[in-house]
């Protein structure tokens, strides 16, 4: 079976393992590799997560031969796309993946490419090293002396735990300092179906702690610390019915239009004779630009403090948008036959980024085909994902774009080598 070079990189991706519980480091390398036989300077953020696992995130920038000269468009509206262009378009994507916990996709690994005649299996082949593939191989298509305008690719680790690496990442803004400044328009290659995502939701989380006193059940001298937390539950099912219920709670735009309000408990008693001396309630909703968590927490705040428990926010991100309106969101929109851009439920790097506001969310494969046991990729969605992405450094990078290097939002500096 002849393999294109999209769907090589892309088996070679899928078996360097890389599962957020261990170190990305081989697929790292692997990646500032390819990106400095591009042309890329790459500079490495490593830390060690809260395991203590060494980690890396990537930032490279590929700096244009030449600069086109200035030129006077013809008419105001070709400023305003000109002026957006002029600083180039980033690419971002995370390296980590889900673990593989049972895999019942064709050759009995998950970390083993397998090709069908219309697939391609594999952890990762859509979430989202198959749009790795997709744009290293439209890079290895766009030479450089073609480029005009900077090209920015930024690769994190731990999406997959809550957006760990972004946070990192966020946290030393130097390293995108350059990206800040240029303002780019940046592509987060998560799998959409090569649709335009202008928005998305975002998540966050609480967790409420009851304490009591664990005895063997025949006692009477414990203490269930499960009783305390009914009041909780009792309001969690009225607030999740009216978020269900009621519009002022809900975005249109989004399938479903709703918070998405998930909750449960767990308590730490080994067996059924343990009275139970700890409980603990956790829960999340996915937030839209429109509508915010802060009252539905605040309320849930109140009932647990008068129930004498612990409330406690867990760190999460905030949705992400783009207007509808954007002239690079309407030029992606016609770049791939849209009439308009969607939104998605789920959250990206994205929302940690917000430094780099131009944002949209476009990658080959679907979201449904993430995760799970059979993971895979269409061969047609990773082959139009390359090309599409071709054409978007050709016409945000390239003589496509014809921008004038004076127009952009701020004046490009470079800081990476």
């Amino acid at each position: 079976m002849k393999l294109t070079d999209a769907e090589r990189t892309l088996a070679e991706l899928i078996e360097i393992a890389s599962p957020s519980f261990q170190t990305n480091e081989p697929v790292a390398q692997f990646l500032q590799s390819r990106l400095e036989r591009l042309g890329f300077r790459v500079q490495r953020q490593q830390y060690r997560d809260e395991r203590g696992v060494e980690k890396v995130n990537l930032v490279g920038v590929r700096e244009p031969k030449h600069r086109p000269a200035s030129a006077a468009p013809a008419d105001t509206g070709a400023v305003q796309d000109l002026a957006s262009r002029a600083n180039g378009m980033a690419y971002s994507c995370h390296s980590d993946v889900v673990p593989v916990k049972r895999w019942s996709g064709p050759g009995g690994d998950g970390f083993r490419a397998v090709f069908t005649e219309d697939r391609i299996y594999g952890r990762g082949a859509c979430d989202m090293k198959g749009s790795i593939a997709a744009m290293l191989s439209a890079l290895e298509a766009f030479p450089l002396e073609q480029q005009l305008h900077p090209i920015w690719f930024l690769c994190t680790a731990d999406e997959e735990v809550n957006l760990g690496g972004a946070k990192r990442l966020a946290e030393h803004s130097e390293l995108l300092a350059d990206a800040i400044d240029a303002q780019p328009f940046i592509v987060i290659g998560e799998p959409t179906g090569l649709q335009v995502v202008h928005a998305h939701k975002g998540m966050h989380g609480f967790r409420i702690v009851s304490e009591g006193r664990s005895v063997h059940s025949s006692s009477d001298r414990g203490l269930n610390a499960t009783r305390a937390v009914v009041p909780v539950l009792k309001k969690l099912l009225a607030l999740e019915d009216e978020t269900k219920t009621r519009t002022q709670w809900q975005d249109a735009r989004f399938h479903p239009p709703t918070l998405s309000l998930n909750y449960g408990v767990r308590d730490q008693a080994p067996a059924f004779n343990v009275v139970p001396g700890r409980c603990e309630v956790w829960g999340n909703v996915r937030t839209m630009p429109e509508v915010s968590q802060e009252v539905i927490f605040r309320e849930l705040e109140a009932v647990a403090t008068s129930s004498g428990l612990t409330f406690e926010r867990v760190d999460g991100c905030d949705p992400m948008e783009t207007p509808v309106d954007d002239e690079d969101v309407r030029s992606l929109c016609r770049l791939v036959e849209q009439a308009a851009p969607d939104t998605a439920c789920y959250a990206t790097d994205g929302s940690i980024l917000s430094d780099l506001r131009r944002k949209v969310v476009l990658g080959p494969g679907h979201i449904a085909q993430a995760h799970t046991d059979d993971e895979y990729i269409h061969r047609d969605q990773l082959a139009k994902g390359q090309a599409i992405n071709l054409k978007i450094l050709k016409q945000w990078c390239g003589d496509e774009s014809h921008g004038p290097s004076d127009l952009g939002p701020q004046p490009y500096r470079n800081r990476i080598g």
